[in-house]
């Protein structure tokens, strides 16, 4: 039997094995140019707190840019519906050996550039009120600034989705570096404008519109090269033709999902605006060093992975997607679960040397945002295993089941939001830990649907290692604990000579009991026989 072009019959024993550095050493690399381009925006936030701090100016620049960074991270950044939908499509077509006259790359950025230029036009005209929706208890200063910046940042839209068309062709073609460096022009043009003009909020707008469009012309015509004189046509195929219908078919639920998932972020910033000034910048601000770890992990494994899994889906190879699945979640729980546990033993002096100068330090930004770090902490792992068994339902062709999944995250958020903010008055720290059980809740259902779609998700190969892999994270934080109470010397160098001693300390151990533990050993045998799913 099938199942969204997955054969579920029994798995040929003599399948040849997946090696784990066919994988690993693929996402190492692009781990390398993401943590690169990371970098940047990491310079950028530190140049943002310093110009604006944890304050008024920085909120209504969060309030305006939820859509933007919609269209420009969740949907056209790498990963994302446009990326994803483009390199399935471009890769089910080259599995199937099939002739196509016209240009899929030209059609699918012709029918997205028409609906969002349609929607950018609307945001356009409703920026007033959507700032009002999103954050009904922010000062009136604050909405009508957030306003002006959203309608500079209007065009993101259409670009956003332009870029993940682009970054889908370049991964297809096997060229990583353009679509995860390109992300560091936009970092630069920000940075640059608010430099210019450090006393005038609206440079963080047009920074963000001038550096999505450089960002669009770096990776376009180098993507479009690799692509071949097919893709260069000026001609589009017909949208009728079965590649097309196959990219819609996964795109447009991918795209709902993902705006299911945006609404939990416009519910999020909807409670922050009730914690009083500054809760959404510190949100901010938290969310970026989060991110920072943990959007390189899941960027660098997912580009090289998801290729996998859906060529292995289009030939209806059972033992291979299983395998490479059980590589991805190894290589999750390897690195996902020592990060965890350390940025959230760190989260002090963490925030406190990136951030803590200028108006960060007047507006007291430390005290609100680490302890919302390292709440956020608490579901790292569930948050990037989620995001690749969702890329497993995307290989097998299947953009539904993520979809009516997120649609119960969006009630569940809304509800825990409420009860947070309003009965137990946590504030920002409430909205925090909403997020985390979300977030777990979220993955949890994934997980049930995929096992259900697959009759098993075949992880008996994965238990040792992740089991492991917390022992050891949980050995280090100890350590990084015990160090952390030494007197430490004040200040900037004293913050960095901490963050050394203690990054060093956990990351021994870590390694330590990993070799102890023979870890290594495991991932051999593993390979040995061919990876062979058990449970």
């Amino acid at each position: 039997m099938k199942l969204a072009g997955v054969n579920v019959a029994a798995a040929d024993p003599g399948a040849p094995p997946i090696r784990a550095r066919t994988v690993a050493g693929i996402a190492g690399i692009v781990a390398i140019l993401i943590l690169l381009a990371k970098s940047f925006g990491f310079v950028r936030e530190i140049v943002i707190a310093g110009a604006f701090g944890a304050g008024w100016e920085r909120d209504a620049y969060n309030l305006a840019y939820q859509i933007p960074a919609y269209a420009l991270i969740l949907l056209g950044g790498l990963n994302g519906p446009f990326h994803s939908a483009t390199l399935a499509a471009l890769t089910r077509l080259k599995e199937s050996g099939r002739e196509i006259k016209g240009s899929p790359v030209l059609t699918i950025m012709l029918l997205t550039g028409a609906v969002m230029a349609s929607v950018a036009a609307l945001v356009y005209v409703f920026a007033a009120p959507i700032v009002m929706l999103q954050g009904p208890w922010a000062a009136a200063q604050t909405q009508a600034l957030a306003t002006s910046q959203l309608r500079y940042m209007v065009p993101v839209l259409l670009v956003g989705a332009w870029i993940g068309v682009l970054c889908g062709v370049s991964t297809h073609h096997g060229r990583f570096a353009l679509p995860t460096l390109s992300p560091a022009v936009s970092s630069l043009a920000i940075i640059g404008f608010v430099l210019w003009r450090p006393d005038d909020p609206l440079m963080l707008a047009v920074g963000t519109t001038v550096g999505a469009i450089l960002q669009l012309l770096l990776q376009g015509f180098p993507a479009m090269w690799a692509a071949g004189p097919r893709a260069l046509a000026i001609r589009p195929c017909s949208p009728a033709d079965p590649a097309i219908r196959e990219a819609g078919a996964l795109l447009w639920p991918a795209v709902l999902a993902s705006t299911i998932g945006q609404v939990n972020v416009f519910v999020g910033t909807f409670f922050l605006s009730k914690a009083g000034e500054g809760a959404i910048a510190a949100w901010g601000y938290a969310n970026i060093v989060y991110q920072l770890p943990l959007g390189t992990l899941l960027a660098a494994l997912l580009v090289p992975l998801f290729p996998r899994l859906t060529a292995a889906a289009a030939r209806d190879d059972r033992a291979a997607l299983f395998n490479h699945l059980n590589r991805g979640v190894q290589l999750v729980g390897l690195v996902a679960i020592p990060l965890a546990v350390g940025v959230a033993v760190a989260a002090v002096p963490l925030v406190r040397v990136a951030f803590e100068r200028g108006r960060f330090a007047e507006t007291g930004g430390t005290a609100l945002t680490a302890p919302v770090l390292a709440i956020l902490c608490t579901g790292m792992i569930g948050y990037a295993l989620r995001d690749l068994f969702v890329r497993v339902f995307y290989a097998v062709n299947d953009a539904q089941t993520p979809m009516r999944v997120m649609l119960v995250s969006l009630a569940l958020n809304v509800v825990l939001n409420a009860l947070f903010m309003f009965y137990f008055k946590l504030g920002l720290q409430g909205i925090a830990w909403s997020t985390v059980i979300v977030t777990w809740l979220n993955f949890g259902q994934i997980a049930w649907a995929l096992r259900a779609k697959l009759g098993t998700l075949g992880l008996g190969p994965s238990w040792p290692i992740l089991v492991r892999a917390l022992g050891a994270a949980l050995c280090a934080g100890g350590v990084m604990i015990y160090l952390m109470r030494i007197r430490w010397p004040g200040g900037f160098l004293g913050g960095v000579l901490e963050l050394a001693a203690v990054g060093a300390g956990g990351a021994a151990t870590y390694g330590g009991v990993l070799l102890a533990l023979r870890v290594g050993r495991i991932l051999k045998g593993q390979e040995a026989i061919g990876g062979t799913p058990r449970e």
